[in-house]
């Protein structure tokens, strides 16, 4: 590309369009508008006459690719000039006339994809490699742009006026046409995404033959399926290459800033494939008042079975499958990936333990201890393998919530075992049994006791509940657990979603551009709002360890990812130095430290001191 169209000196000299012929010609011979702006930001236009080199001198029947081929290259070759230019930080620069030329190819392209339609990704591959470089380059475009334009402002002068216009007005169309292709390049992605769905994968046919059977004393015990190891595929459903495609789709739509519209579409339709895996297994959703009215008989023959397998198929397989094809097509964001995985199983494992809380609740019979005990065992030997199931970050929290669902399921147990010896010190019938055989109950509570021996270490893993819950019954202890939980809903709901509120990407970005004043007030509201909870709340006592490792788990849920995500996103928007020093007090991991130093009743040095 041709240096002089971005010349700093004050020469006062017209430079060259890069697309010009570099010998001396007639400029009637080319049709190119450049604009360029030189180091006293006086913009220069050159509007040449229609000539047979330019572009719109071709023929209306000849294929406009070979164009957009040769801007392309041009368009490429300005975009490391922007880079360079920002390195030698120059006080002006220039934009040629091919950027519009690129920009009418480009809306050009676009129309006839409104017209016509644009083809099913993969039916066309060469024209799906263009269109992700086209998406590319104007992304790019648009950041390079951007970023040059707010490092080289125009003087206070009404030239300076209306060089901005111009400069606001490029901007603006280009963010138009990002927005353009990226609604298709969106489409694209749902249809990689979706297309795999109506094909039946490895994963659900070796899931559905991996049945469990009951034994004649009624211990739980799974068929053992060796096959079921090596069937397990990596990404279920799809092949290599609609991973590499759903890759280089997700890493355009993120590199151009539309994180959000992607994520949206990947969560979407990844839930539904896993609730569609869930149904074959037999799992059906049901809430915990719906749990209350099905027949215990119906509940243990098949619901309880089913529960527990597809926790199991779930553990063993469809979290780490899915893990990996999350970590696959967001190879280049690690953290967008944790985060959609996290999102995506945590909605099936809520699921899965609403059913363990509704069995927890149903009404207490002694028949119902070993199916109780079965579940209470599926969620321990999960428990167990949490760390290297799911990301770090959401660890805790999950381990958090399937213990407590466990506590449950061994607080209904105990309550049996406590209906049972109640039921017999009750018995008070004195007539011997006929022939002198085993007294009926007799003979009953051996059974249960015998197969109860099946389960001893489980037993002993359940060292009873707390005296005070014995002593106030079940009931009680269900009220105030359901109480608690209300509280710290609300807790989470008027004190940390004020913060996160102060996160929020609307009313940032408008026409394409990042406006400043509004994202400092932004980064200052989220300082002040944490400065304050952290002084007061620090201060506060949670005596019970485990809740306040809940609340403190909870709060980093809802806050770090914001934060984190808010940070990346738009800390580049502000000068390097005083200023970003200045609106951007914390990193990610200062702000889990602080989280850390909640409730636990010692006031702690102020923030700012503790800083420096």
């Amino acid at each position: 590309m041709d240096e002089k169209n971005l010349d700093d000196n004050n020469s006062g000299e017209t430079p060259r369009s890069p697309m010009e012929n570099p010998t001396e010609t007639d400029p009637k011979q080319n049709d190119e508008t450049e604009k360029t702006v030189n180091d006293g930001n006086h913009i220069k236009e050159k509007e040449e006459g229609d000539g047979d080199g330019g572009v719109e001198a071709a023929s209306e029947s000849e294929s406009p690719l070979p164009c957009i081929e040769k801007v392309s290259k041009d368009i490429d070759e300005f975009l490391v000039s922007l880079v360079e230019q920002k390195e030698k930080e120059a006080t002006s620069f220039g934009v040629p006339g091919f950027v519009e030329r690129f920009l009418d190819l480009m809306e050009e392209k676009i129309s006839k994809y409104d017209v016509e339609g644009k083809a099913k990704w993969g039916e066309v591959p060469e024209e799906d490699a263009l269109f992700l470089e086209l998406v590319t380059r104007i992304s790019k475009l648009m950041k390079s742009l951007t970023l040059q334009m707010d490092s080289t402002p125009p003087p206070p002068s009404s030239e300076g006026e209306e060089i901005k216009g111009m400069k606001d007005s490029l901007v603006n169309r280009i963010g138009l046409i990002q927005q353009r292709v990226m609604s298709y390049l969106e489409e694209d992605f749902r249809y990689l995404l979706e297309e795999s769905r109506n094909n039946p994968t490895e994963l659900d046919s070796s899931a559905n033959q991996n049945q469990n059977h009951v034994d004649h004393k009624g211990k739980q015990h799974e068929m053992n399926h060796e096959k079921t190891e090596e069937s397990d595929q990596d990404f279920p459903g799809y092949s290599n290459d609609a991973i590499l495609n759903l890759n280089k789709i997700a890493g355009a739509m993120l590199c151009g800033g539309y994180q959000s519209e992607c994520s949206q579409v990947y969560i979407i339709s990844r839930r539904n494939a896993l609730e569609e895996s869930l149904r074959k297994l037999g799992f059906e959703k049901i809430s915990i008042d719906e749990m209350q009215k099905v027949q215990w008989e119906t509940l243990a023959r098949d619901m309880v079975p089913t529960w527990i397998n597809t926790f199991k198929q779930c553990a063993s397989m469809y979290f780490s499958s899915e893990r990996k094809l999350a970590e696959a097509v967001f190879v280049e964001h690690p953290n967008v990936a944790a985060g959609l995985f996290s999102n995506l199983s945590r909605g099936v494992v809520i699921q899965l333990l609403n059913f363990a809380e509704g069995a927890a609740m149903t009404k207490r019979a002694g028949e119902k201890l070993f199916k109780l005990l079965d579940m209470y065992e599926t969620l321990r030997d999960v428990i167990l393998k949490l760390d290297e199931l799911f990301p770090e970050e959401c660890v805790e929290e999950l381990k958090t919530e399937m213990t407590l669902a466990k506590c449950r399921l061994g607080e209904a147990t105990i309550s049996i075992f406590c209906d049972l010896e109640i039921s017999i010190k009750s018995e008070t019938a004195k007539t011997p049994v006929p022939g002198g055989a085993v007294h009926p109950l007799t003979r009953y509570i051996m059974n249960y006791l015998n197969i109860a021996g099946d389960y001893r270490e489980t037993l002993e893993q359940i060292k009873g509940s707390s005296e005070m819950a014995r002593l106030m019954g079940d009931t009680w202890c269900r009220k105030r657990s359901s109480e608690l939980r209300t509280y710290h809903k609300n807790y989470q709901r008027e004190t940390w979603n004020r913060v996160v509120a102060c996160l929020t990407h609307e009313g940032l970005n408008v026409n394409g551009k990042v406006q400043k004043p509004v994202l400092k007030e932004r980064f200052k509201s989220f300082n002040a709002l944490f400065d304050e909870i952290h002084r007061t709340q620090s201060t506060w006592v949670v005596k019970d360890e485990q809740l306040q490792s809940e609340l403190r788990v909870s709060i980093s849920a809802v806050v770090i990812p914001a934060y984190r995500s808010f940070l990346g996103r738009f800390a580049q928007y502000l000068d390097t130095g005083r200023q970003t020093e200045k609106y951007v007090k914390y990193q990610a991991e200062d702000i889990e430290t602080y989280i850390d130093d909640l409730f636990d009743g010692k006031p702690h040095q102020s923030i700012g001191k503790r800083k420096t």
